[in-house]
């Protein structure tokens, strides 16, 4: 930061105020991936305790390497057990995760007497079952059959595999009390279906490796409060000016606690709408919705964004297509990889192609290919659109 500040003059007699503050450079993943050793201080304060290594996931191709702190631990813990807390979570009962283990033996169910280090110094709780997320949707419909969890945390996309697999196969899910995920953006779409078919509330998380829990959900709404005691989140427009209620922005984040890598205005790549002030009166800054990374947006031919809406909830009226990923290739052509039991025929394709370029509003040309499966990223995560544009 004393070279990427030299610029603009900060200096040891440099006082920040909330107008100067917006004249701080952005902080890119290109420049911590490029010089990952000149962001680790040499300076910890010896009580932030033990340093840890951490990775981010790499889901945007570029993965980053941090240290963090046990201070920086402490405020993880404290955000899950405030999530735990907001949306009265019975710790009696019993939670199930479906999510990347580090793990040789994918099969193996993972059991432990607490839900985890965010509960266990202070309370007991029900039992928690652990299953990889690289099992087959069938294996993991068999892992909640058999121990009928109360509470489920998984990623969105498959929480909502899930949900089709109940309903294709007219299965009855389990009684869940709540339904939580984490780790990918969540349409409005995936929401409502997925509470539909499992009966029961939603509850999503937003939060990042390099600063942990940026926002939690709000337990009366459906939006987001930023946990502004750990991290100072932005949503900054064109201009690097901060967006007003309504308006969509890049999200820009400072981590406050982790002095062994200190994080100031990082710009994360994700995009999100600032909400107005929430009735709930914990008056913590509102996202209304999170929409998800820049090369999760559709490109028009004429240079023109938008996030797109290909209509996906008819395709099953059309087709008995079971998994699905949008690819595009380039300004005027959109690959859709999907999975069936059969090759589509020229008709069925036809429809598609009207449908998703009516949802869309532009004449994309569709290509089709059949795949008999469509893998994850390395952390097990998906993303149904992907724009190389």
């Amino acid at each position: 930061y004393k070279q990427k500040y030299h610029a603009i003059s900060i200096d040891n007699d440099f006082e920040l105020s909330k107008e100067n503050w917006l004249d701080l450079p952005i902080l890119t993943r290109d420049e911590i991936q490029l010089t990952p050793t000149q962001f680790i201080s040499n300076q910890i304060p010896p009580q932030h305790g033990q340093l840890n290594d951490i990775n981010t996931s790499g889901s945007t191709g570029k993965s980053v390497q941090l240290k963090t702190t046990q201070i920086t631990s402490l405020f993880w813990k404290v955000n899950t057990l405030r999530d735990h807390l907001w949306h009265k979570r019975d710790f009696r009962k019993s939670l199930a995760v479906i999510r990347l283990l580090n793990t040789k033996d994918i099969s193996q169910i993972h059991q432990s007497d607490n839900w985890g280090p965010s509960t266990s110094a202070i309370t007991q709780t029900g039992p928690l079952y652990s299953l990889d997320i690289r099992n087959t949707i069938k294996q993991q419909v068999l892992f909640l059959q058999q121990y009928q969890p109360d509470y489920l945390l998984t990623y969105p996309s498959n929480a909502k595999a899930l949900a089709e697999y109940y309903e294709q196969k007219s299965l009855t899910p389990p009684d869940f009390s709540e339904l939580r995920v984490f780790g990918e953006s969540l349409s409005e779409s995936s929401r409502m279906f997925c509470e539909k078919i499992f009966n029961t509330k939603l509850v999503d998380v937003y939060s990042c490796q390099e600063a942990g829990y940026l926002a939690l959900q709000c337990p009366e709404h459906n939006h987001y409060h930023v946990q502004s005691e750990s991290v100072y989140v932005e949503i900054l427009n064109d201009h690097n000016l901060p967006c007003m209620p309504g308006e969509i922005g890049r999200v820009v984040i400072s981590s406050l606690h982790n002095f062994a890598t200190p994080i100031i205005r990082y710009e994360l790549g994700d995009y999100a709408e600032v909400g107005n002030p929430c009735s709930c009166g914990r008056g913590l800054l509102v996202i209304k919705k999170i929409l998800g990374r820049i090369r999760n947006m559709l490109t028009y031919p004429n240079g023109e964004k938008a996030w797109p809406v290909f209509g996906t909830k008819q395709f099953w009226d059309i087709a008995r297509i079971k998994q699905f990923q949008f690819i595009q290739d380039s300004k005027d052509q959109i690959t859709m990889n999907y999975v069936a039991d059969k090759v589509l025929d020229s008709n069925a394709e036809m429809q598609l192609t009207k449908h998703i370029q009516t949802n869309l509003r532009y004449q994309f040309d569709i290509v089709f290919q059949f795949q008999k499966n469509i893998s994850k990223s390395n952390t097990g995560k998906f993303e149904d659109f992907i724009s190389k544009v």
